[in-house]
């Protein structure tokens, strides 16, 4: 491999992985303020159905589901009455994104370090260029590092944008 094919391998792959990560971070962002959104918007629901002791029943809406809270704390409530009440409606959509917040957080941050393991790589290796060019393994075997890890990366890009277009079905 020639040490020109090197050297725009390594460049292109960690100006694409930079790129497409901040357009997945600034995705990621959007979602994130929806789901603090949706979960401040279910809080004050919560707060309108119950004034005293919301955040108790906020976080016991979270660990045990919301039926469980309206079955022990509202049992005079018939289903339709829940079903009919918009506040409830905003409290299960903001108890359904706790989880969300969480899933995101994580496969974004899965995202990032293969992304900043791999750029890094590419940067380390582009003074090293003549001598990958000397050795075909050498080249082959670097190139296809790089190449592979890209391919992680966008795997888990992957991951990211659908739990941001899972988010936005509900």
């Amino acid at each position: 491999m020639t040490d020109t094919a090197l050297y725009y391998t390594f460049s292109t792959i960690a100006q694409a992985l930079a790129g497409a990560f901040g357009v997945l971070a600034a995705f990621a962002i959007l979602a994130w303020t929806r789901i603090e959104a949706d979960i401040r918007d279910g809080q004050a629901a919560m707060f309108d159905l119950k004034n005293p002791g919301s955040d108790a029943l906020w976080d016991k809406a979270v660990a045990s589901g919301v039926d469980q809270v309206v079955k022990e704390e509202f049992s005079k409530l018939t289903d339709d009455d829940v079903a009919s009440d918009p506040r409830w409606r905003r409290v299960r959509r903001g108890v359904a994104a706790v989880p969300q917040k969480g899933t995101l957080y994580c496969r974004l941050i899965a995202a990032w370090v293969p992304t900043a393991i791999d750029i890094g790589l590419s940067i380390v290796l582009i003074p090293f260029v003549p001598m990958l060019a000397c050795s075909t393994t050498w080249s082959f075997v670097s190139s296809a590092v790089t190449i592979v890890f890209a391919l992680v990366c966008l795997g888990f890009y992957g991951a990211v944008v659908l739990v941001t277009i899972r988010r936005e079905t509900w």
